[in-house]
């Protein structure tokens, strides 16, 4: 039985700006846009514009701000998603691995201690063509493998590599009302209970199948462009869905799904480029950045903005929070000529706004890159359950 929202969990809060701890420079036509933790916060894996993974190790004992890639992977075609395995042992010798999903070829496993490819998960259409995944997913346990193709999800067996799965079909009946069609563009698996996998699509829609069954038990629509990422809340009660172009990121309880719980605001998100947002481990608050550099954080209890500061001169398209320490990794950069300049026309220097969240502005070398990967220290502090 599903328990309410984290409202006896404890949660952090910010105390000040972040302090950048660790920073690598990335070019600018293979520019940085997207960063994820490993799931025991040892790797770090940025996904550069193009074809290739760089891969970073994390160790605390590290004092030099100057971080350089440990590994590096190329994939043959253009990468659309990417995401590590679940740990199941600190033993097992697959375990720090993770899956990735590009164009024209199939779905790759890559070993994140030697970047060794460990299998490739292949699927076909009705005519035997390959058939690319846009969207990749690893079960709870990590066992399964769930890739997004177009009006269907694949899923795998991950100690089964090759074209041995199963397919659930998402646009049942193939009315214009029903199902999700068109291309599965991102996924997120419940991880409390590990029952549920949230699919969205180019679209505009959302859809919530249970995975004992492969039926759709909810259809979410409240977007206006296409989907680019669904996140479940640590508690497993509420799925947080954002698009491209739109200035919103909804909140949704999967137990009652009349309408969205509320819309969290963000600025300057009128781009195709996706902007990865990420929940802090405690579930409490999530963190975005945007097209002119700025992240912001948000209450996960009413979706209150709590601050922004300023990150880069350039578009902060990614955040991931460490598992368990209070470290924040992010990317920046776009595609040339897509730059974004900020506009004081609106919003003047000498504006309330401005002046409110002028001692909340992160100053580090990397501001003025045109891509960088960066690590910051968050100030957290600890918020009880009467906070």
């Amino acid at each position: 039985r599903r328990v309410r929202m984290h409202d006896g969990a404890r949660g952090m809060a910010w105390n000040d700006a972040p302090r950048l701890c660790r920073g690598d420079v990335c070019e600018a036509q293979a520019f940085a846009r997207g960063v994820k933790w490993s799931h025991d916060g040892r790797k770090l894996l940025v996904a550069c514009e193009g074809c290739t993974y760089r891969l970073y190790a994390w160790m605390e004992t590290d004092e030099s701000a100057c971080w350089k890639p440990q590994l590096h992977v190329r994939e043959a075609g253009y990468t659309y998603d990417w995401k590590w395995r679940p740990r199941a042992g600190d033993l097992e010798a697959t375990s720090a691995c993770f899956a990735s999903a590009s164009r024209g070829v199939p779905v790759h496993l890559w070993n994140a201690e030697d970047a060794s490819l460990l299998g490739a998960y292949r699927v076909y259409d009705q005519h035997d063509e390959l058939l690319p995944a846009h969207a990749v997913a690893f079960g709870a346990d990590g066992d399964r493998l769930h890739c997004g193709c177009v009006s269907s999800v694949a899923t795998f067996c991950v100690e089964r590599p090759g074209r041995d799965y199963s397919v659930m079909r998402t646009d049942e009946g193939q009315a214009k009302d029903h199902g999700l069609r068109g291309i599965v563009s991102c996924m997120d698996v419940d991880r409390t209970y590990g029952d549920m996998l949230a699919v969205g699509s180019f679209h505009r829609r959302v859809a919530v199948y249970d995975l004992a069954s492969n039926q759709a038990v909810l259809l979410l629509e409240g977007h206006k462009c296409g989907v680019t990422q669904v996140q479940f809340s640590a508690c497993g009660n509420f799925l947080y869905t954002a698009a491209r172009k739109e200035d919103q990121i909804l909140c949704w309880d999967v137990r009652y799904t009349m309408k969205e719980v509320y819309q969290m605001e963000r600025s300057h998100n009128q781009t195709n480029q996706r902007i990865q947002f990420d929940i802090e481990p405690n579930g409490r608050h999530m963190a975005v950045g945007n097209t002119v550099g700025e992240l912001s954080h948000y209450d996960l209890r009413d979706g209150r903005k709590l601050g922004t500061q300023k990150m880069s001169c350039t578009t902060l398209n990614a955040v991931h929070y460490h598992p368990q320490e209070p470290l924040l990794a992010t990317s920046t950069g776009c595609r040339s000529g897509f730059a974004q300049a900020e506009d004081d026309s609106d919003t003047g220097s000498d504006s309330p706004e401005r002046r409110a969240d002028s001692h909340m502005r992160s100053y580090s070398p990397y501001m003025e890159m045109p891509s960088a990967v960066c690590v910051w220290t968050c100030n957290f502090h600890q918020l009880g359950c009467n906070k």
